[in-house]
């Protein structure tokens, strides 16, 4: 989409993007459980399995609450991805590479790409630790028990022990998981090492 910027790919991958970022969750995955589990059949619409099931079992359960939380982080990482990456190529070196009859694919992936997932670092990080915080609003839809309904259901019972272990444990996630993405950014990009000096 970067690449062949107001094409028709930019503008369906854009539209795309757009409407996942503002449809709530709990339309589409009542959209795809209606799609999906009652006029298909393909996948179950609530999670029934036992804890101890087979592996296999649990498998067909988790397909769409998967699709749905993934639904809104890929378009937030896209859309991020897509407007630093046209501002990746437009910058100096990226000419001058063109200008010097380096393949384009090669200047998009070797030199352009790797650049312009550098601000999306510290996105995939948060998000991954929201996905590991607990998507309550899934967790319901799908009858999913997770850390989530676990907060919710401590809270409403004014369970404060298991309140504040869950708190110091999100805490937790949080801190490592940014922490980590800090690291990836300060190996991938080494110009961040110097700035402070």
């Amino acid at each position: 989409a970067a690449v062949r910027r107001d094409g028709p790919l930019d503008f369906l991958v854009s539209g795309l993007a757009l409407v996942a970022m503002t449809l709530p969750e709990f339309v589409s995955a009542t959209l795809l459980v209606y799609l999906f589990s009652i006029v298909l059949g393909w996948f179950p619409a609530v999670s029934v399995a036992d804890v101890d099931a087979p592996l296999q079992d649990l498998l067909p359960a988790i397909v769409l609450p998967v699709i749905v939380l993934a639904f809104v982080m890929v378009a937030h990482i896209l859309r991020l991805v897509r407007g630093s990456m046209i501002e990746v190529l437009g910058s100096e070196y990226v000419r001058a590479a063109n200008l010097r009859g380096v393949p384009v694919a090669r200047v998009v992936l070797r030199h352009a790409l790797p650049n312009a997932l550098l601000p999306a670092i510290n996105l995939i990080a948060l998000t991954l630790a929201w996905l590991l915080g607990g998507t309550l609003v899934v967790e319901a839809v799908f009858n999913y028990p997770g850390i989530g309904t676990l907060l919710l259901n401590a809270i409403s019972d004014r369970d404060i022990p298991v309140v504040q272990a869950l708190a110091i444990l999100l805490a937790a996630i949080y801190l490592a998981i940014n922490l980590a993405a800090d690291v990836a950014a300060l190996t991938l990009d080494p110009r961040l090492r110097t700035m402070g000096r």
